[in-house]
């Protein structure tokens, strides 16, 4: 059979050193969308890296960036990597904005995820795992 592992919410370049660690150790294949710029030169980097002694080969697959260049060209405008919220629902006020934000933080670090955010929250509750 074939494993597959997903690792979502890719931010930064540790996290994509370490994807690419256990990808060459376990002969895998990357198959990858990192909208946002510092993962995203991050693995072009480590996917251009020649191998090491001892080391596999770091195969990798980027599904959005051929699609994403060639629009780019084509409406002659630059991709953003962070699209606002208020830009998508204008006529949502910004104390709800910046509620659905605080939400959506905190449902992408639930149960401890990504404790390298951690830095970037204003309060956090130590308690039991309700997930066990």
């Amino acid at each position: 059979g074939v494993n597959v592992t997903s690792f979502p919410f890719i931010r930064y370049e540790a996290e994509v050193l370490e994807i690419t660690r256990r990808a060459r150790e376990e002969n895998a294949l990357i198959v990858y969308t990192l909208m946002r710029d510092e993962p995203r030169r991050a693995m072009s980097a480590e996917a251009q890296r020649p191998r090491k002694d001892g080391e596999n080969e770091l195969r990798t697959v980027d599904l959005w960036e051929p699609m994403l260049a060639q629009m780019e060209s084509i409406l002659g405008v630059p991709r953003q990597s962070k699209v606002s919220m208020s830009a998508m629902r204008p006529s949502l006020s910004e104390t709800c904005l910046k509620m659905v934000e605080a939400i959506e933080f905190t449902r992408q670090l639930d149960d401890g995820v990504h404790p390298e955010l951690w830095k970037d929250a204003d309060v956090i509750i130590i308690g039991l795992s309700r997930a066990g």
